[in-house]
């Protein structure tokens, strides 16, 4: 999901104060990097004396932004056009693209290009004039915070005045400052927060060494990196910020500017400048190798998109989705590199590296304003962590199988080979099975949290092997598919007769996406499976594909005029879901039977939050057919629910835990006066270790990783055992669907013969 604009408070408030490494350590010592006769002498040559110039469009990028636009029109599944009002949305897009957080720009400058706002795009050209006499606007309002930032750095801070940041989630929820005066005072702010955020850090440390001192721990080997002092280390910073950005080149600039155009379209629409396409590539390379995390740019900032099943990431267990990679470093005695405002293909090399090898990351976890330095070891996925994982339990004498499901995942290449090729329905098939052969298997489990999704194909193979259809034809519909034509494809179930004919039961939350959320919306329009998890799952129900722009036509036509530039690629959105009662699961996705309390309602991270999302819609309804009575039994399957809820005391607890981890982040502000901010740390870290606490542990144990041990582990976990009690609710749910199916001979839950 790039270009979101999704600005959580924490990392609004933080972006000085994150930016805690300096860029070049390899050749200078730090002593001599950061006096201040160094640091002011770099600021005069880097920033106050850089020359600005102003870029000047060549054929080659006209025609390269042509050509974006012109086939993000043609295939996009809107069928866009270009109007005054879309010109009024990218002509402000742009500003937003270039300042997400409204800190550089004033109102009046929006205000002075106003005239280009119905100019933006003329005769079938953008104006890539505008986007450079912006850019280089933006450059100059970038030195002026630069400046400022690396003077009050200087300046003596009051830690005591009662005072406090604004929090916005969103840049439509507030607006440039109108005046320089107003600007001025947000660096300050912003300033005086990285100065307490870093005292407040250096708080922490001390007390977390004193403790254990205290507990006889030997904490002499810790300090293998000190840090310069925080206001030398953030002037620094601030001027590789500046650096960076006059760095980039101008196909980046116009990369900048079309994207503020495709993300209007959707936010999964964008165009691929050839570094960001090379981006996209290694990412999912990286998903194989390295740290196993898909990387995207966000608001300056690398941030994980997904964790891959399997990789050095997820069976660590630290990194999260949403989290934000400040810094990296190859070792624990080098200075870390500052990768904010960095871009995405640079802090890729930075991470990726040989197998065996270690890696260090300043991380800044989603939904908490405290860094930690994350170790992760590369390494290659073990598949074998990636597939379908299953274990066997007892309620009642019954035998319920529990499935993990991480992916729908297809080995394609040797799918056409073999039948039996190694796929998510092949896994599925295979452990029932085997559990079948250890004894009955009563009811099964679908654990499908944090599933991403994956293959359409395993999607509807796998929904075809829990569906009973009358005949070859009026076989059940699993999805639906419409292009930007109106044209609807039907894809059928792929079997007649089920593999399994007991009570099944999904579990689903915010995480889960797509693929997912189509099997789960089948299961569930035909009555075969009671769905239980988060109030939503995530809502993505649309398709993209990526366009090699050297295959467009007016491309081909004027390849003359690239000469040595090559025009990149567009990611643009083809087709969305539909699922067979007619409805898309797009924003929607699927609403559990029976929904759970949930930390995720907390993060704004949902299709629906984006901006510019593609509407919910609906067209008409395919076949299918109800499997079970599930409807007619599913309101005494609710009423086991609420009173087990009252009842079961470790859910009650976890109740109580999400109803305050809701409350502390939907505070508005963030305090800059000492007390309040010991407070409200406090309190934020404390709910950020209690959602740990709750988090699904799925870390093999075996001596390869021991982070249970890693004194990282304490900002999460005060060492007792994590709770899955989402799953104890769903097992007691499935135990009772057992009982209501036995009373009822196999006629509530199971497949109706």
């Amino acid at each position: 999901m790039k270009k979101i604009f999704q600005l959580f408070s924490f990392f609004l408030a933080l972006c000085l104060g994150v930016m805690l490494f300096a860029q070049d350590a390899q050749n200078v010592s730090s002593s001599a990097k950061y006096t201040p006769e160094a640091l002011k002498a770099r600021l005069d040559t880097a920033v106050v004396q850089a020359e600005i110039p102003l870029r000047v469009p060549t054929p080659a990028l006209k025609l390269i932004a042509r050509s974006v636009v012109g086939t993000c029109v043609k295939l996009h599944y809107s069928q866009a056009t270009i109007t005054p009002s879309l010109c009024s949305e990218w002509f402000k897009g742009y500003f937003q693209m270039l300042d997400p957080q409204k800190i550089y720009f004033l109102q009046s400058d929006l205000e002075e290009f106003g005239k280009y706002e119905e100019l933006i795009y003329f005769k079938g050209q953008p104006n890539l004039d505008f986007a450079f006499l912006v850019y280089q606007r933006f450059l100059v309002r970038m030195r002026e915070w630069c400046v400022y930032t690396f003077q009050a750095l200087n300046e003596p801070c009051d830690f005591t005045l009662d005072e406090s940041m604004p929090i916005y989630d969103w840049p439509d929820d507030h607006d440039w400052p109108a005046t320089s005066a107003e600007r001025e005072d947000i660096w300050r702010k912003r300033v005086k927060n990285t100065l307490l955020s870093d005292q407040m850090t250096q708080e922490n440390i001390a007390k977390q060494k004193s403790q254990e001192s205290s507990d006889g721990t030997d904490v002499s080997h810790q300090a293998v990196y000190t840090p310069p002092p925080v206001r030398q280390r953030t002037q620094n910073a601030t001027i590789n910020a500046f650096e960076n950005r006059l760095k980039v080149e101008d196909i980046e600039v116009v990369s900048y500017f079309l994207n503020a155009f495709c993300s209007l379209l959707d936010p999964h629409s964008n165009y691929l400048p050839p570094a960001a396409k090379e981006d996209f590539d290694i990412g999912m390379s990286l998903s194989l190798q390295g740290i196993g995390a898909t990387l995207t740019s966000r608001d300056s900032y690398t941030v994980v998109l997904s964790l891959v099943p399997g990789g050095p990431a997820a069976r660590d267990g630290h990194l999260k989705p949403g989290d934000k990679i400040l810094a990296v470093a190859q070792s624990e005695s080098e200075e870390p590199l500052d990768v904010v405002d960095m871009p995405l293909n640079k802090v890729v090399k930075r991470i990726r590296g040989a197998k065996g090898t270690n890696v260090f990351l300043t991380i800044l976890p989603e939904g908490s304003s405290t860094t930690y330095v994350l170790k992760l070891t590369r390494d290659e996925i073990k598949l074998k962590d990636a597939e379908a994982q299953s274990s066997i339990y007892e309620v009642d004498g019954k035998r319920i199988l529990c499935i993990y499901l991480p992916s729908f995942y297809r080995d394609f290449e040797a799918f056409g080979q073999n039948a039996n090729a190694k796929s998510t329905t092949t896994d599925v098939l295979r452990l029932l099975a085997e559990a079948k052969k250890e004894g009955p298997v009563d009811g099964l489990i679908f654990d499908m949290r944090d599933n991403g999704g994956g293959s359409l194909e395993e999607t509807i193979s796998l929904s075809s092997a829990f569906l009973r259809s009358q005949d070859k034809q009026h076989l059940n519909t699993i999805v639906q598919t419409r292009n930007s034509r109106g044209d609807v494809q039907v894809r059928n179930a792929t079997m007649l007769e089920p593999l399994f004919e007991g009570p099944l039961l999904v579990m689903v939350d915010r995480g889960a996406a797509s693929a997912t959320e189509i099997f789960s919306a089948c299961m569930q329009d035909t009555e075969r499976a009671v769905i239980v998890g988060d109030p939503g799952t995530h809502g993505k129900g649309s398709v993209q594909s990526v366009a090699d722009l050297s295959s467009v036509f007016e491309i081909r036509k004027n390849a003359r005029l690239l000469g040595a530039q090559e025009p990149g690629s567009v990611k643009v959105t083809i087709q969305k879901f539909y699922r067979n009662t007619g409805g898309a699961t797009q924003i929607k996705g699927v609403t559990p039977d029976i929904c759970f309390p949930s930390f995720h309602m907390a993060s704004k991270t949902s299709e629906g939050d984006l901006p510019h999302v593609l509407p919910w819609d609906e067209i008409q309804p395919a076949y299918h057919t109800s499997q079970t009575n599930l409807k007619e039994y599913l309101p005494v399957l609710k009423d086991f629910y609420g009173e087990y809820a009252q009842n079961t005391p470790a859910f009650v607890r976890y109740t109580k835990e999400v109803e305050e981890y809701l409350k502390m982040r939907d505070k508005r502000s963030l305090p800059l006066e000492i007390n309040a901010r010991r407070a409200y740390q406090e309190e934020e870290t404390a709910a950020v270790r209690r959602m740990r606490h709750f988090t699904p542990d799925r870390t093999p144990d075996d001596a390869e990783h021991e982070r249970l041990h890693d004194a990282d582990e304490k900002l999460y976990d005060d060492g007792a055992p994590r709770e899955d009690v989402i799953f104890d609710a769903s097992l007691a749910i499935m135990g009772q669907m057992l009982r209501i199916d036995d009373e009822t001979g196999k006629k509530a839950f199971s497949i109706s013969k």
